[in-house]
């Protein structure tokens, strides 16, 4: 356990700042994914619930780790200090990267999709058209041959 005068105060301090944001970056992350998604009323309330549930788990652990849990007034501070920070300096970069970062993502997610389709499945799908051709031939032939040369029906 780290002792509480100022040395350590000011290091734990720190640390929530830090931790701050961090819980900006991931804040951001999720507008990110949610703006690309764009969830209906309910699952956007389940999904801003697990985001405070996951920011909740993250401070505390991160607490837990650093001071033994222990919760001061400049931790508070520190969380909000750290956000307001991120914020104001960092946020709007951190959103054009995640957002750029995604936009490739789909983009390499459209091109494996392609090189997939183009390169094994349309292959494979004319291979065995190509295959079967002989086939479906002799079966219209045959059907075809005897369909003309079909008896009557005798009364």
């Amino acid at each position: 356990m780290k002792s509480l005068g100022f040395s350590g105060q000011a290091e734990t301090f720190f640390f929530v700042l830090w931790l701050g944001i961090v819980l900006g970056i991931l804040f951001d992350f999720y507008r990110v994914l949610r703006g690309i998604f764009r969830p209906r009323w309910i699952m956007g309330t389940l999904a801003d619930l697990g985001y405070w549930v996951l920011a909740i788990v993250v401070v505390f652990g991160s607490l837990l780790a650093e001071n033994w849990g222990e919760v001061r007034g400049y931790t508070f501070l520190g969380l909000i200090a750290g956000i307001g920070v991120y914020y104001r300096l960092f946020s709007h970069y951190v959103l054009r990267l995640l957002i750029r970062f995604f936009q490739c993502l789909a983009l390499l997610g459209r091109w494996l999709r392609t090189a997939v389709l183009y390169g094994f499945i349309k292959p494979v799908c004319f291979s065995g058209r190509l295959l079967a051709a002989p086939w479906l031939f002799a079966g219209r032939t045959i059907r075809h041959y005897y369909q003309k040369h079909k008896k009557p029906p005798t009364a």
